[in-house]
């Protein structure tokens, strides 16, 4: 289980943490915050923090103009 929470973060941290931080960071210049998102996307514990990020993304997203 500690492997697979390990391969899991290092896999988002590789493949998605700067495009995370980077979409989060355009959402703010919009101004479009989530609080929960701010404290978990640069470091998100574990796999659940990862699901929550996506998540609220997904949601902030859906609040961008047409």
């Amino acid at each position: 289980m500690i492997r697979y929470m390990n391969q899991t973060m290092s896999i988002y941290s590789e493949t998605f943490g700067a495009k995370v931080i980077a979409m989060r960071n355009e959402l703010a210049y919009k101004g479009i915050t989530d609080g929960q998102l701010d404290s978990f996307y640069e470091h998100p514990t574990n796999p659940i923090g990862i699901r929550i990020v996506a998540e609220h993304i997904g949601a902030l997203a859906e609040r961008l103009p047409d």
